[in-house]
């Protein structure tokens, strides 16, 4: 863990869209995945990407569920990202779970993703879901560990056949 360096949750916002970007460019140089609806569009503006990104909670994007997204920051640097998805669809519930996070490649292995999660499960919507459903490779060694440490508790490692892979399916009971 990042002993002398708090870790917060913090709704995406202006003042932290610099630090943002250069998480972004650290996962792209990592060769990470980066999921498109959490960057911005071509030609948007920096405020309509924020709106946009604060409005997935109420008025989600088309095929997505509603979801509220965080930045995991320390002081002013975004080093991670972590969202609650407020509700299941099929394709949530055979990958993806409840909740989905990434870390700054130059802050893993330092509990930045345990605390993200210690985070977001104390937030009132995650307590009113109760029960959250968390998915991730069996190989993902901080993965797991990271959900283990919060609680999870293993149902069960399953093949899913659109990635020709297994995944890992915890649940955290709140």
């Amino acid at each position: 863990m990042t002993s002398d360096k708090v870790i917060k949750i913090k709704f995406p916002c202006i003042e932290l869209l610099p630090s943002f970007f250069d998480y972004a460019k650290a996962l792209s140089a990592n060769g990470d995945s980066i999921w498109d609806s959490y960057y911005p569009n071509e030609g948007e503006s920096d405020e309509a990407f924020i709106q946009r990104q604060l409005d997935r909670a109420t008025i989600p994007e088309p095929p997505l569920v509603r979801e509220t997204v965080y930045w995991g920051v320390i002081g002013d640097t975004v080093v991670g990202r972590v969202s609650l998805r407020h509700e299941l669809n099929e394709n949530l519930r055979e990958m993806g779970g409840h909740i989905g996070y990434e870390v700054h490649p130059g802050f893993r292995g330092q509990g930045v993703a345990t605390k993200m999660l210690e985070e977001i499960l104390k937030i009132p919507k995650a307590r009113e879901i109760g029960k959250i459903l968390l998915t991730c490779n069996p190989d993902n060694i901080g993965s797991n560990k990271t959900i283990l440490n919060n609680g999870g508790v293993l149902e069960k490692k399953a093949f899913v056949k659109r990635v020709d892979g297994f995944r890992n399916y915890y649940w955290i009971t709140l």
